[in-house]
């Protein structure tokens, strides 16, 4: 039986921001919940490939301003969720033998893969470091890398307004904002790129009942899901409203969806 893949594109956190009491208060919002379930053996299936496209970019700013020093006023001050600074963070990763977030990243996916075999890859280089690339624009051409009918399935966590943004940023009054353009996978480039459609491994047969759909999580990502379901002929499911990733699974992450967790198929 041909190999499936299964791509999991991990957007980034912004630099925390103490003012800002609901986003990314932990570096690995994003990557603790694909974990949780790749330990547990929940991810993949024994002929599918787990390819965890990891924006880098994100991870190293946020390693780089976590890992600073911190003042005396900040350790004295604990989150209260947390019990530790985003300097404890770096701290914990260094005393796991990893030397930075990415590189904790790419131990924790060895160490979760099946047994005996290379299941999950880490893939943290896929955004160019070329001035004229678009990041997030590179993530369409890596889909069109798979042989054709092979992708069982995308799945997306990370912030996202509609369209998957993979990091975030701050105004000046403290305010959480988008990303550079560079940095949004658009939900209008979904039509755009139609000719994906044959590398989807169901996207032009019958549904069959094993096809397990694509998912976004991320607020409001519900018309991403609509119209990559439409777009491409596979199930694909996304949040009504805000979601929340202080929560222990997926499952529950799909639950905390503000006004319902949204599924769609042909």
């Amino acid at each position: 039986m041909q190999e499936r893949h299964f791509v999991v594109l991990v957007g980034g956190p912004g630099l925390y921001n103490g003012d800002d009491p609901d986003h990314d208060k932990a570096w690995y919002n994003y990557i603790d919940p694909v974990m949780s379930a790749a330990k547990s053996r929940q991810l993949s299936r024994p002929t599918e490939h787990v390819h965890w496209y990891v924006y880098g970019p994100a991870y190293e700013k946020r390693w780089a301003d976590d890992a600073t020093e911190p003042s005396f006023y900040e350790r004295k001050i604990q989150d209260s969720r947390l019990q530790v600074t985003r300097y404890g963070h770096t701290k914990k990763v260094l005393a796991e033998g990893a030397s930075n977030y990415l590189d904790y990243i790419r131990k924790k996916a060895a160490a979760y893969a099946r047994a005996g075999s290379s299941k999950i890859t880490v893939v943290t280089n896929w955004w160019s470091r070329s001035p004229l690339s678009l990041p997030a624009n590179n993530f369409w051409t890596e889909l069109g890398k798979f042989p054709d009918q092979s992708i069982s399935r995308v799945w997306f966590l990370g912030h996202a307004a509609n369209d998957l943004w993979l990091s975030l940023e701050h105004d000046s009054d403290d305010r959480a904002v988008s990303p550079d353009t560079s940095e949004i996978v658009n939900q209008v480039d979904i039509s755009k790129h139609g000719g994906l459609s044959k590398k989807f491994a169901f996207s032009n047969a019958a549904i069959m009942v094993d096809q397990t759909p694509c998912k976004f999580y991320g607020c409001n990502t519900k018309n991403f899901a609509k119209l990559w379901s439409s777009t491409f002929k596979v199930r694909a499911e996304g949040a009504d409203g805000k979601v929340n990733f202080n929560r222990s699974s997926l499952k529950d992450i799909e639950a905390s969806a503000q006004y319902g967790w949204v599924k769609y198929g042909p």
